[in-house]
């Protein structure tokens, strides 16, 4: 008996089971809490920020910093708009953009890849926050953790990434369709990163007005430089699905101009024996 044989097996077996697990419809169901929790994420932290300025504002007697909450509060508005109206844009970008691969081993292979990512990412971080004593190895870890198990189920499911199988695709679709899955991937999860970031940022502001209050000038300045650091999150999660999408539509722009090559390759010989080039036309005789 092959021992490789029955280790392959094995491996199937479980990429059989996390898939089981990780289902298109629990994808879905994230999507949808993710963007719930924005709705309630985004004005929460518009309100703090402005309440950070007003307090930062009577603690150095500075108006510009009373008016930069004001002005918070409409920054935060207009990139909500652009944020929400382009996940949306997201999903439709990605279910317009069919991709065609001979096989699903590809999928499979990364999928693998991506969920054994994860698992080391949160067993090293688990090893280090022991070691240290400290919780800080876990903070960076669960991010990517997440996000790389959001790609392993979208791999597992190439229907919510409008890839498809078909056994008679060739080379150059393959290779169109692998340079694009993990790009379209990415897209796919524009929604979950926009309710989670706006989430994230807004407990950062909260926990760095907690520490304005604070009777120490250390706490005072941890405060001032998590709101920084809230402000940058909330911000660039509300912007990341406008941001993605650009980059997105200019890169299909590249693979459309692919498609369309192997598109005129493929194309049949002339059977009359004419020319496929325009014919000549001669002017008439005066």
């Amino acid at each position: 008996m092959n021992v490789m044989t029955a280790s392959n097996r094995l491996i199937d077996s479980l990429i059989v089971s996390v898939r089981g697990q990780l289902t298109a419809e629990l994808f879905q169901k994230i999507e949808a809490l993710a963007l719930k929790l924005a709705e309630y994420a985004v004005p929460a932290g518009a309100l703090l920020g402005f309440i950070i300025g007003v307090v930062g504002a009577i603690k150095l007697d500075s108006f510009f910093i009373f008016a930069s909450g004001i002005v918070w509060v409409a920054l935060v508005a207009v990139c909500y708009y652009i944020g929400h109206g382009f996940t949306e844009r997201c999903r439709h970008a990605i279910a317009n953009s069919k991709s065609e691969l001979s096989a699903t081993e590809f999928l499979k292979v990364f999928a693998l890849l991506t969920g054994v990512g994860a698992a080391l990412a949160i067993g090293t971080a688990l090893y280090l926050a022991i070691q240290t004593s400290s919780l800080e190895p876990l903070k960076w870890a669960v991010p990517v953790a997440v996000i790389l198990l959001l790609y392993t189920t979208l791999l597992l499911n190439p229907s919510l990434i409008s890839t498809e199988i078909c056994e008679t695709a060739t080379g150059g679709q393959d290779a169109l369709a692998i340079s694009l899955v993990l790009y379209k991937a990415g897209v796919r999860q524009a929604g979950i990163i926009f309710g989670a970031g706006t989430t994230v940022g807004a407990v950062l502001l909260a926990y760095s007005l907690y520490n304005l209050f604070g009777q120490y000038g250390a706490y005072q300045l941890v405060g001032g430089l998590q709101s920084v650091t809230g402000v940058l999150v909330l911000l660039g999660t509300l912007l990341f699905p406008f941001f993605i999408y650009l980059f997105f539509v200019f890169a299909y722009l590249f693979v459309d101009l692919c498609r369309a090559i192997l598109t005129l390759n493929q194309r049949p010989p002339s059977t009359d024996g004419n020319s496929t080039s325009p014919q000549s036309t001669s002017l008439p005789h005066l």
